[in-house]
């Protein structure tokens, strides 16, 4: 699957109310030691290397930083692709189980068999606003106007953010979203943030760039 499974009902206790607070959700995640990354995205893939990119980028953050948080929305296919990528290499590599969050807004279900799901959110918008901004780095592939919205809150909540440009969608500037292709952090190397960009070369080395990346912006916090 590439996708979550949704369905317009409610499977969790009508009297366990759904997370809807940043600080409630990072709490959850682990308390102010959890180093959380949030991933946007398209709900289904439309560049013929998406796939690979993002199944790169997991396993690329899972060799330099195996016990990160990473936080999904549960609905979409760049989110399954990098967070199950992560599980397995964790497990592979560290033989053990990842941190991995599905946030599913009441009225939703998630049936994916990797990572927690956790009620978040009383609608999609309210889990939109909440995914975007519990991050302490933010990494987007492809998107639509959804994952425009969530560059948007994420960028005005001061998350740093990590577009694929290469991808294209919101990740590349579409529907208003605050891509920064000219404007590199200065703590980050301008070879590694091109690459974010550049459709010409293999996933691997963008995804290598993407996890460097990642490491500056976590070590600059």
């Amino acid at each position: 699957p590439t996708s979550c499974s949704y369905s317009l009902r409610n499977t969790m206790p009508p009297n366990d109310p759904p997370i809807i607070t940043v600080d409630s959700l990072r709490c959850a995640l682990g308390g102010p030691g959890a180093k959380i990354v949030s991933i946007f995205g398209s709900v289904d893939l439309y560049h013929p290397r998406s796939e690979a990119l993002c199944a790169s980028i997991g396993q690329h953050l899972a060799e330099e930083l195996p016990d990160l948080t990473i936080v999904t929305g549960a609905n979409a296919a760049v989110h399954y692709h990098i967070s199950r990528s992560y599980v397995k290499s964790v497990a592979d590599r560290e033989k053990k189980i990842a941190n991995i969050f599905h946030l599913a807004p009441v009225g939703y279900q998630c049936d994916w068999t990797h990572g927690t799901v956790l009620r978040v959110g009383r609608d999609m918008a309210e889990r939109r606003e909440i995914l975007a901004k519990v991050g302490d780095v933010a990494i987007s592939v492809e998107g639509g106007p959804g994952t425009a919205d969530e560059m948007s809150k994420a960028w005005l909540w001061n998350v740093p953010l990590i577009p694929l440009g290469r991808s294209g969608g919101a990740s590349s500037g579409m529907f208003n979203s605050p891509t920064v292709i000219d404007q590199v952090p200065n703590f980050i190397n301008e070879d590694d943030w091109k690459l974010l960009w550049d459709d010409s070369v293999d996933v691997n080395f963008t995804s290598k760039a993407v996890a460097k990346i990642v490491i500056r912006i976590l070590e600059n916090k």
